[in-house]
């Protein structure tokens, strides 16, 4: 049956079933561990360093004071040494007597000062066990509120083996509920899930099993949108069922807090924390650019891992050709992300030129004033490559729509349906100097 056999390839290659519940256990073992020496190596740094400021500073006004004495000793001692040339044993070990009060009273001066030090920066930091204990309970309401979302999405796929027999194969990967309609559950997972002469299945968080077809899916951006009828569910598993709410706007910065579920661990219902490094507002791509930030928190992004911000939506999706270029976790923003994920959802391929461009203002236009979109490559295999379009050639209309910036650029493509022809203008440097205008045919391809 298929269920033996899903059981028989679990268990042989993936390995020992270890619990979602222990996984977590583990993961906030070592996240407490980690807040706690940092937060202990953090206090003993501040304040050391802060008792040994003012350690330094009490020394070196304590040796201002010594040099001053010692200068105002020399400079009167002849004049004592001729009035006491004799000098009397008793009232040398008198001096040396009150010469060691003197050092034990600027001694104990010392350490009160730096006792001061020491408290003062122990009331100024916060720290108490109710804090660690309240960053452990956000963690496991996060943790159960993003179960409650997430699916494990089944590929499953024909193969032939070597001596002609057929065999069915599966990929398990992790999926989240995005939009609920009268007839089926959407779920948005990545697009290596999405085999098209393969069988989708899916397993809810009650583990409820169900046959799922895919929508539509987007290659380039790494993402699939397949649907599960609601006919033949649980009513209990419907009744309540939600999606999980998406920022469109994920206005995160550079220290947010965020979460990474799905698959971040490579293993489906994990869960991993990290803070936002880095963001690019505008990276690169082929027609679009996208908002993506950085992390170094784990995350596959083959098998599907969707962040969260602390206040539980969706803002972005882990992207594994991203990452594999800059070493780090880089995440496509929602920002950009939901404009594909809409039209996934409808069923729509995203529409597909194959350019990547700069603003014309950026690079140099052979001193000639023009408005358009330098193209910077035209990716091999794309329609504009086959339709004969050219690296440093320049888009100034797609069809009958002005193309003057990245922007409009951008706008005219969205537009644009998988499979309409469409006539480019582009500006072609000339032997002569200055720019030839030429106009290409070409059908809109799928990202």
């Amino acid at each position: 049956m298929a269920g033996e056999d899903k059981d028989f390839i679990k268990e042989k290659i993936i390995g020992r079933n270890i619990s979602f519940k222990n996984a977590v256990k583990r993961i906030l073992l070592a996240l407490i561990c980690g807040l706690v020496f940092g937060a202990g190596g953090a206090l003993a740094f501040f304040t050391v360093s802060e008792a040994g400021r003012r350690f330094t500073e009490a020394k070196e006004a304590g040796q201002e004071l010594s040099d001053d004495a010692s200068q105002e000793a020399e400079a009167q001692g002849t004049e004592l040494q001729e009035e006491d040339n004799s000098g009397d044993v008793s009232s040398d070990e008198g001096a040396a007597a009150d010469g060691e009060l003197s050092d034990k009273a600027e001694e104990e001066e010392l350490m009160a000062k730096i006792d001061s030090a020491v408290k003062e920066e122990m009331d100024e930091y916060e720290h108490s066990e109710d804090s660690l204990l309240k960053l452990q309970q956000v963690t496991e309401e996060l943790s159960a509120y993003a179960d409650t979302f997430l699916t494990e999405v089944h590929a499953h796929s024909l193969n032939t083996t070597w001596f002609e027999d057929t065999v069915e194969s599966s990929s398990i990967y992790s999926g989240i509920i995005i939009d609920i309609t009268p007839a089926d559950i959407l779920i948005l997972t990545s697009s290596d899930a999405a085999v098209e002469d393969g069988r989708l299945s899916v397993v809810f968080c009650d583990g409820t099993a169900a046959e799922a077809r895919l929508l539509q899916s987007s290659v380039l951006d790494e993402a699939a949108v397949i649907a599960v009828a609601k006919q033949g569910l649980p009513q209990e598993l419907t009744a309540d069922m939600e999606m999980i709410p998406i920022d469109r706007a994920a206005a995160v910065k550079k220290g947010s807090i965020i979460a990474a579920v799905g698959e971040p661990l490579g293993r489906t219902g994990s869960l991993d924390l990290g803070i936002v490094g880095d963001i690019s507002e505008q990276e690169t791509g082929p027609d679009m650019r996208r908002e993506v930030f950085y992390s170094e928190l784990e995350a596959d992004g083959e098998r599907g891992t969707f962040i969260l911000n602390t206040d539980g939506e969706l803002i972005g999706m882990a992207s594994s050709s991203l990452s594999e270029e800059t070493g780090t976790t880089a995440i496509i923003s929602t920002s950009y992300l939901y404009r594909v994920i809409d039209r996934l959802k409808n069923g729509e391929p995203v529409p597909y030129i194959g350019i990547e461009g700069a603003e014309v203002s950026e690079t140099a236009a052979d001193g000639e004033t023009v408005e358009g979109v330098y193209i910077l490559s035209a990716i091999p295999g794309s329609p504009s490559y086959e339709a004969g379009i050219k690296n440093g050639d320049i888009v100034v209309g797609i069809g009958n729509t002005t193309v003057s910036n990245l922007q409009s650029y951008e706008n005219a493509v969205r537009l644009l349906k998988s499979g309409d022809t469409v006539d480019i203008s582009i500006l072609r440097g000339s032997a002569n100097g200055g720019y030839n205008e030429l106009s290409f045919e070409l059908t809109v391809g799928r990202r």
